[in-house]
């Protein structure tokens, strides 16, 4: 157990801000040897509980922050939930340990492909309980390692295969490389007679993987720039500890029309102004007219328009939504806004109550914690010859559903041209939530290759490119103002095309071979009647 203590502890520098992507891969490349000395299916599953624990506490122990700071739990309960979550999430790695046990000890160890046949086996455990984390029940798909490549010398795989499907490459090609080139006392027993055949067939696997990787890194896919997109971002800086104190709700919101006419004048005569995810501390519905009439004013402009967070009510149903004003609405479009995007991933315990969950909630000092997942048709934002496909914070975490979305847009003719992501990460002070969040949204930048436009509270807010680097970082922490002509990008990726089903087949790839493997030692060493 201390050995996946050991390898699980250094998970989170593989992520922003240390960006040390290789540390992740060191550790799932030396986790199945692990696995493979374990005596005992029980103990194999204590150890991906232990690993998974590890990784999780270290990894996003800025819950605590969002617990107990903002949230009011006693410190000891903030720490025991933060545990129990971890153990939760610990599922996952407990699920491929388990099955990469049982896989391994289904090929005889005297094979001489024994361990080029687990290699891929542990590469579609692996990535495939990521993705199940991320998609069963209510999803959590932060610190999944292929986000992390967007760092990496294999940022070009994820327009092609997307955050899992890289992953799966990169750990196949490291781990055949693994059993070329470490000792077989120090791998795995292998049968002793290879011959330079076998030997040979190996390096022509390995070489043909190496040179695929190569060329799709070197010729990742292309893209049609189209015109620049005018915006002007408001960073309001808003600690969550004054948001909803009603003595000061009103002079923040004050300030906040301020920015947002400033944001409009380095706009100028087109473009877009936007706000972060729920600026106004009241559903839009509840809030002063005045407030939604300073919005509309901010849109003044004939070619400006407003888009901005705001919680909605909408027949006794919430939601977290974005709202598009163009300044040209009578009240009543302005007090029922007819353009908006609702958040369909909605963050657990933060933003809804799971089935069982209420006493946990109640016990949280956490307003708007009970909203409804958003459902039907795709919402796509348009200004000018700019489309734009939004998610609110957490929603850009999830690689597949948001490559379905771009599809569903671009099949019904509005295919983005630019990507936006507008938050509040003001729950989680200044803790590795905000860098971790932003790496995320470069790595959905980078499979779809577009810009990403970022607009949060207190950060971290800018303009990603199409490879996912920055073009333009804002200061974190600051209240400001910032401007931004962001270019365009039109065509679909080979990822956004095919989606998930990339994944499904490489698992299925990847599984297929020890299959017909097993099986063929069963038949052969299954007992045989003797007459």
């Amino acid at each position: 157990m201390a050995g996946a203590a050991f390898l699980a502890a250094p998970w989170v520098l593989s992520f922003s801000p240390f960006s040390e992507w290789y540390v992740g891969l060191c550790s799932l490349l030396l986790l199945p040897l692990l696995i493979e000395h374990c005596k005992t299916l029980g103990q194999a599953a204590r150890a991906g509980l232990v690993f998974g624990v590890v990784v999780f506490a270290t990894g996003a122990g800025w819950l605590y922050v969002s617990l107990h700071t903002y949230g009011g739990l006693p410190v000891g309960l903030a720490v025991a939930a933060i545990l129990a979550y971890s153990a939760l999430l610990a599922q996952y790695p407990v699920l491929a340990a388990m099955l990469y046990y049982l896989a391994q000890k289904a090929v005889p160890s005297h094979w001489a492909w024994r361990g080029w046949l687990l290699v891929p086996v542990w590469a579609a455990l692996w990535t495939f309980t990521e993705w199940w984390r991320g998609s069963f029940q209510y999803g959590f798909a932060w610190l999944s390692l292929g986000d992390a490549l967007v760092d990496s010398p294999f940022n070009n795989l994820l327009p092609w295969l997307g955050s899992y499907g890289a992953l799966w490459v990169v750990l196949l090609g490291l781990g055949w490389l693994r059993e070329l080139v470490l000792p077989a006392t120090l791998a795995r027993p292998t049968w002793p007679r290879v011959g330079k055949r076998v030997f040979g067939a190996k390096v022509g696997l390995a070489l043909v993987l190496g040179l695929s990787v190569v060329w799709a890194v070197r010729n990742p896919p292309v893209y049609r720039s189209t015109p620049a997109l005018a915006v002007a971002g408001v960073q309001p800086n808003v600690d969550q500890s004054i948001k909803f104190d009603p003595q000061q709700i009103g002079s923040n919101m004050n300030r906040l029309f301020s920015m947002g006419k400033n944001a409009a004048l380095l706009l100028g005569p087109k473009g877009l102004v936007l706000f972060p995810e729920t600026v106004s501390p009241l559903l839009w519905s509840d809030s002063p007219a005045y407030w939604r009439e300073q919005f509309r004013e901010i849109a003044a402009a004939p070619e400006v328009s407003v888009l901005t967070g705001a919680a909605i009510e909408d027949h006794h149903e919430y939601f977290n939504s974005i709202v598009q004003i163009h300044g040209n609405e009578d009240d009543m479009q302005l007090l029922y806004p007819a353009i908006r995007h609702d958040k369909r991933h909605l963050v657990p315990l933060g933003e809804f109550v799971p089935w069982g969950y209420r006493w946990f909630v109640n016990a949280l000092r956490m307003p708007m914690s009970d909203f409804t997942h958003g459902h039907g048709a795709v919402r796509v934002f348009s200004q000018g010859q700019s489309h734009l496909l939004a998610g609110i914070c957490y929603e850009d975490t999830f690689s597949g559903e948001f490559a379905a979305l771009a599809a569903q847009a671009a099949h019904k003719g509005a295919e983005p041209t630019h990507l936006l992501n507008v938050s509040n990460l003001g729950w989680f002070g200044k803790s590795l939530a905000l860098e971790q969040h932003a790496q995320m949204g470069r790595a959905r930048s980078s499979e779809h290759r577009k810009p990403l436009v970022r607009v949060t509270n207190t950060g971290v807010s800018g303009v990603i490119g199409p490879e996912g680097q920055w073009l333009h970082r804002i200061q974190s922490h600051k209240q400001l103002v910032w401007s931004e002509r962001v270019p365009g990008a039109l065509g679909l990726t080979f990822f956004v095309r095919y989606g998930q089903t990339i994944w499904f087949a490489l698992w299925g790839a990847s599984v297929l071979p020890w299959v017909v493997a097993a099986c063929l030692a069963w038949v052969y060493n299954r007992p045989r009647l003797v007459r």
